[in-house]
């Protein structure tokens, strides 16, 4: 499934912006992990994530090409969590990119010890899993024409 999704480029203009939407395809493929016992012997597999039990993790691989002219700099990337997910502490990876996290359906982004919520009363309460909406990945190297960054994450299905 092509995500035609929000990717970003901070601190450009809507021209440039355009032209790294333009650029950039994004491909996510999401699995389920399963292990198979044949005489003794364990085999793991990856399967397409069709058919999906309440509490059984996801792993989900965004692709991410430059299929543009030019080096795309510092690069943004930001996928939505699944519906009936939870995110997996940690699973977020995405070699030579920061991450970041979002409780409020992608308005605003933060490192994970920094998110907080406002409450109805008394101070704002640190965010959880349970809270997270979006993932942020900003690649710190400029992705060049022809290349694929590979992003990966783990939701819980509820």
């Amino acid at each position: 499934m092509t995500v035609p999704g929000p990717s970003l480029l901070a601190g450009r203009s809507q021209a440039v912006h355009e032209e790294v939407e333009a650029a950039l395809q994004v491909v996510a493929i999401a699995e389920r992990r399963v292990i198979e016992t044949k005489d003794g012997i364990a085999t793991v597999r990856y399967l397409p994530a069709d058919q999906v039990r309440v509490g059984e993790q996801v792993h989900y691989t965004l692709r991410v090409r430059n299929a543009g002219g030019t080096a795309l700099d510092r690069a943004i990337i930001d996928r939505a969590l699944p519906l009936n997910t939870r995110y997996v502490v940690s699973s977020a990876v995405g070699p030579g990119a920061d991450l970041s996290f979002s409780v409020d359906g992608g308005a605003t982004f933060a490192s994970a010890q920094e998110l907080t919520l406002p409450t109805y009363v008394g101070p704002a309460r640190r965010a959880t899993v349970d809270d997270y909406t979006h993932i942020r990945w900003r690649l710190r190297h400029p992705l060049v024409p022809g290349a694929t960054a590979l992003l990966r994450f783990r939701a819980e299905f509820r």
